[in-house]
């Protein structure tokens, strides 16, 4: 079992917007907030939490197996 997660987004009003529409049927919200980073869970308890990215590419990673298929 996960105690939280973390991911970084190229934005995070817009994150935090999606984030609290698709896990507000589940009775999570946001419990805590500043301009670099956002948790959301249930009610004092954040367990997802989103972290301002440094560049606009966020925390995109590309995987490859080694191919060039």
């Amino acid at each position: 079992m996960y105690d939280h997660i973390g991911l970084k987004v190229g934005d995070l009003a817009a994150s935090v917007r999606f984030y609290a529409a698709a896990l507000g049927p589940l009775g999570h919200v946001v419990s805590s907030q500043d301009e670099t980073v956002a948790g959301l869970g249930p009610k004092d308890a954040p367990a997802l939490w989103l972290y301002q990215a440094k560049s606009a590419a966020g925390g995109a990673r590309s995987c490859s197996n080694g191919s060039n298929e």
